[in-house]
């Protein structure tokens, strides 16, 4: 089965962003049980990267076209959004001082463009402030895609094999030797390319034609099955973080997690019936992310003064329920934004 061609089975993959997106709000809710943050973090980021590479071999365009392309795809949309969205950022920043300081109001005129320059949120410097930090996504997979065309000659094992090489090197220089983070997510984008070549590999295999034929039960089955591994597996190696470029406890573990847990959600959409709403949230992803922290901390200010509901240590299900809320209010609203404003989504005007 070629994805690239067959436009009745990419259903599976807006399901896919979909709930990766609202795993990505539930990461992003501070809860009581950290051992469910870790869970959502061994996978949820990996995924989209993951989806991504699944297109990687229809790419036929030279150098130039190439990086236009990605360029108005990835780049203008992540301008545009953290510029709209920095009164946003800056208001949380306010009231964060233990964590962002007292900036003066000059500092808020100019600092949060420096930090738009240096596109790393990790990154706050004496001159900088990212006030937007879960837009980091967009920059980095600029540079995976840009990694993996420069790559895109070598055979698929040769491009996994140095995606994995280099990714463990940049983890073992940035973390272990000097403890930075590199601006622009370089490092967070080495650190999720394999996960990139392993969905172009995997998804346009044999093997997932093989899959892909089974049984809606067997599919859902074997999903909770990988789910389950996974489970266990992400307890034992600890947290990670793409963006922070953390691997937990073994770095191959961490791999190994990511792509069990995409390989696992993919087949759950796979098995799951086509003309689902959830589809519309997948595909608005990309708006959803830059506005879900106003939404999300908006939603819970609101719960802290009208009912008295901290906004620290949630319950699981009070955080599930919040990430659902959150998602059910702005697909619309990505929907009408993406409709009228299709440069914020990387798409020209028709």
């Amino acid at each position: 089965m070629n994805l690239v061609t067959n436009k009745e089975r990419i259903f599976w993959i807006d399901y896919a962003k979909g709930i990766a997106i609202t795993l990505m709000i539930f990461g992003h809710i501070p809860i009581a049980e950290e051992v469910w943050n870790n869970y959502v973090y061994s996978f949820h980021m990996p995924v989209f990267f993951f989806l991504s590479g699944i297109f990687a071999n229809n790419i036929k365009m030279n150098f130039r076209e190439f990086i236009l392309k990605n360029t108005y795809q990835l780049l203008i949309p992540y301008a545009i959004l953290y510029i709209i969205t920095i009164p946003v950022g800056l208001f949380t920043i306010s009231i964060h001082p233990e964590l962002f300081g007292y900036p003066t109001l000059i500092d808020k005129l100019w600092k949060p463009l420096i930090g738009l320059l240096s596109g790393e949120y990790l990154n706050h410097t004496s001159i900088s402030l990212f006030t937007n930090g879960a837009l980091w996504f967009l920059i980095a997979l600029f540079w995976v895609r840009l990694f993996a065309y420069l790559m895109r000659k070598l055979k698929k094992w040769i491009q996994l094999l140095v995606s994995l090489c280099v990714s463990c090197l940049v983890v073992w220089v940035t973390r272990e030797c000097f403890s930075v983070n590199l601006f622009w997510s370089i490092d967070s984008a080495f650190f999720a390319l394999p996960f990139y070549i392993v969905g172009n590999i995997f998804v346009n295999s044999v093997f997932w034609e093989k899959i892909s034929s089974w049984s809606t039960l067997t599919k859902l089955i074997i999903s909770f099955l990988l789910f389950f591994v996974l489970w266990y597996s992400s307890l034992y190696n600890g947290p990670i973080s793409v963006c922070g470029v953390k691997s937990g406890q073994c770095i191959i573990l961490a791999y190994m997690n990511g792509c069990c847990g995409s390989v696992a959600l993919s087949l759950l959409c796979l098995g799951l019936p086509s003309k689902l709403n959830l589809a519309n949230t997948g595909k608005m992803s990309m708006l959803i992310l830059a506005f879900h922290g106003a939404i999300l901390y908006l939603i819970r200010f609101v719960a802290l003064k009208t009912i008295g509901v901290p906004l620290d240590d949630y319950n699981v299900w009070i955080a599930i329920l919040l990430s659902i809320l959150v998602v059910c209010l702005l697909t619309p609203i990505s929907l009408f934004i993406a409709k009228h404003f299709p440069i914020l989504v990387g798409k020209a005007k028709k």
